[in-house]
């Protein structure tokens, strides 16, 4: 929720990012209620489609997210991230993975419903009621 995020903003860094995953199967409005809700708490947010389509990773910060390069970012993971990393991927170099990240790069306005309120808020916990909104669309398009 926006309020989720004010509060994790209170603890990061100034130039703290905030990384948000969004599983493949969740629903479209969800997704979109989740990318909204980000937008309206952050100045600054990239979105990655996952390596084999398996979700949507969110960055998100009140500072610019710099572009650096695959090289760069496998220089300064641990050793034991690079091995989780590369868990399912064993064919691959760690360069290589990440530069297929990279290489996945979504344009938020592309991806952001135009309809500011699906969003996410406490009071309003949109991907909560999915079945719901199901049940109803289904019941108005019969």
């Amino acid at each position: 929720s926006e309020e989720f995020y004010a509060l994790a903003k209170a603890h990061l860094n100034q130039d703290g990012i905030l990384a948000t995953w969004v599983p493949a199967d969740a629903s479209p409005d969800s997704r979109a209620a989740i990318l909204r809700s980000l937008v309206n708490s952050f100045s600054f947010v990239r979105c990655f489609v996952s390596v084999d389509n398996m979700g949507v990773h969110m960055l998100s910060s009140q500072q610019p997210i710099a572009n650096i390069s695959a090289r760069e970012i496998a220089s300064r993971t641990p050793a034991a991230a690079a091995i989780d990393l590369l868990e399912w991927e064993r064919s691959e170099t760690l360069v290589n993975y990440i530069q297929r990240v990279l290489g996945n790069e979504m344009p938020v306005q592309l991806a952001l419903n135009p309809q500011a309120q699906i969003r996410i808020t406490d009071d309003r916990p949109y991907n909560e009621y999915f079945l719901l909104r199901k049940w109803r669309n289904d019941f108005v398009h019969r």
